[in-house]
């Protein structure tokens, strides 16, 4: 599994576990011993988030299906899109989100468990101004769910009468530091009047 992968499913764990059973999140798990489980929690969380959109009567096999055979998409012409090695995501949801058993042969946890270190904060990213999108909905939840156990780290533009900054540069620019906020260590988080990283 490529890296991209490995930083979505651990992603995807953290999701689920929070979503699924946020009294009994677990912050590290055994690479070896712990694979079913982790295998069970994606599971879990795939489930639940097809009810909570209300997806449940998709047939998303045949919407994966079709988005394969795009030549673009599997060759990686679209920006967006590469880096990621689409068979293994098609595998990975087929295990985790359709009817196939989890084979642990096809589609090796250990590096997504190696890759959960102990979670030391929550940190809750949206393309939106922080007066708009989910965080006034998500705040309360996520601190009660912290309960001072971790630190809560909001990363998003600043509040703005607008969702638009005006000109695409400048949402190019200002996407790119939020994107790179989620993912840096405190010493090296940086602000600037667009974009904000702080601690709730």
């Amino acid at each position: 599994m490529n890296a991209i992968l490995v930083k979505l499913f651990a992603t995807a764990l953290t999701l689920s576990q929070v979503t699924t059973r946020p009294e009994a999140v677990k912050t590290a798990f055994d690479p070896v011993q712990d694979q079913g489980q982790v295998a069970q929690i994606l599971k879990d969380g795939c489930a639940h988030m097809r009810k909570a959109f209300d997806i449940e009567d998709l047939n998303l096999d045949s919407l994966i299906d079709t988005a394969m055979s795009d030549p673009q998409t599997v060759a990686g012409e679209i920006k967006a899109f590469r880096g990621i090695n689409f068979d293994d995501l098609a595998a990975a949801y087929k295990q985790f989100c359709g009817s196939d058993a989890f084979d642990e042969a096809r589609f090796d946890l250990k590096p997504v468990i190696e890759s959960f270190p102990k979670l030391e904060e929550l940190v809750w990213v949206q393309e939106e101004p922080e007066n708009m999108g989910a965080w006034g909905f998500v705040r309360p939840l996520t601190e009660e769910l912290a309960e001072g156990r971790w630190p809560l780290r909001y990363v998003g533009r600043a509040r703005s009468a607008s969702p638009s900054e005006g000109t695409s540069s400048w949402h190019a620019a200002n996407q790119k530091i939020l994107v790179e906020e989620a993912y840096l260590a405190a010493p090296d988080r940086r602000q600037n009047q667009m974009v904000l990283s702080k601690v709730i």
